[in-house]
């Protein structure tokens, strides 16, 4: 897939993923220079739903640390257009702390 492909293929799927939160929103507004929160009207819990949504789609991984940056859907596009990425293992470790809390309060029961 060259880059062009790949980044209409983030477009679509971040078009479904908004879609999702936001069916309000027409698929014709949600272009590359689309300013996330003015244009779009999302605020921050809405705009890390689209990110976690996106995710799901492209199976690709963003930051947590990236998701204030984002500013346009083109900043979002770049994000899962991009290769994999390899997880930084401080995330990793993380999920897992996050993962091993979780199920601590469920053998709590």
């Amino acid at each position: 897939m060259n880059n062009t492909e790949a980044k209409d293929l983030a477009l679509a799927q971040i078009r479904v993923a908004l879609h999702e939160i936001a069916p309000e929103i027409p698929d014709d507004e949600i272009v590359p220079d689309a300013q996330l929160r003015t244009e779009l009207r999302l605020d921050e819990v809405s705009i890390w739903a689209l990110v976690t949504n996106a995710e799901m789609l492209s199976k690709k991984h963003v930051a947590d640390s990236q998701i204030p940056q984002l500013l346009t859907v083109a900043d979002l596009i770049e994000l899962i257009a991009d290769e994999p990425r390899h997880v930084p293992e401080e995330e990793t470790r993380d999920v897992a702390s996050a993962a091993a809390d979780l199920a601590s309060l469920f053998n709590q029961r």
